[in-house]
């Protein structure tokens, strides 16, 4: 049986104009919420996330990518951020090609488990989105402090280098020089920014209230 993670890989494969929309949006929010900003972080993180399950939802026709978060009134899903039929995914998004990924905050537990977590990391420089399973091969890449679990930087060669025909776990996204003008296109639909500004600060306030 083919794992959830290959075939949502195949299905990135097949539609290169979503990765490439996936691409120019999150760098527009990257743009306009400088995640260097420690003020910024939350707000570029969530607005990613929303990127990502809204374009996946345009190309999986028969099994709906929902934001988790959405089923809570107040706060945040514990580690998985989307759902897309029966499996849970946990999306991560960063900027810079070699940086450590943070899985969690320990604000109210101290041991948090990865077995059976799935994952959907978007790296910005490399222009490549991950999708993968944890397993047992990984654990040398998971480093445990006294307030985070979080994924080393080496974690994205690793399973650059771990791909082959049959075991997928990265698509690399196709560019060109139009995606500038791509850019430029999707910045002067405004609403877009609206609505994910709106949803972000709704669930920043939520989280700020009630720490």
């Amino acid at each position: 049986m083919v794992e959830h993670t290959q075939k949502l890989i195949e299905l990135l494969e097949k539609n290169p104009d979503i990765c490439r929309e996936i691409l120019c949006r999150i760098k527009i929010v990257n743009q306009q919420h400088p995640p260097a900003k420690n003020e910024n972080k939350f707000i570029t993180g969530k607005c990613s996330e929303i990127v990502i399950i809204e374009e996946i939802n345009k190309i999986s026709e028969q099994e709906n990518c929902e934001d988790l978060d959405k089923n809570h009134s107040q706060g945040a899903e514990y580690l998985n951020d989307c759902i897309i039929g029966n499996n849970k995914y946990s999306i991560k998004c960063c900027k810079a090609r070699h940086t450590s990924i943070v899985i969690v905050n320990k604000q109210y537990k101290d041991k948090h488990f990865l077995d059976g977590l799935s994952f959907i990391i978007f790296n910005l420089s490399r222009e490549s989105i991950y999708i993968f399973k944890y397993e047992e091969k990984l654990k040398q890449f998971v480093e445990n402090t006294s307030s985070q679990v979080k994924f080393k930087s080496g974690i994205f060669n690793f399973l650059e280098k771990e791909q082959s025909s049959t075991k997928k776990y990265f698509y690399k996204i196709k560019t060109d020089k139009t995606i500038i003008n791509k850019i430029e296109q999707i910045k002067e639909d405004e609403s877009i920014y609206i609505k994910i500004a709106r949803e972000s600060n709704k669930i920043y306030n939520e989280i700020i209230n009630n720490n």
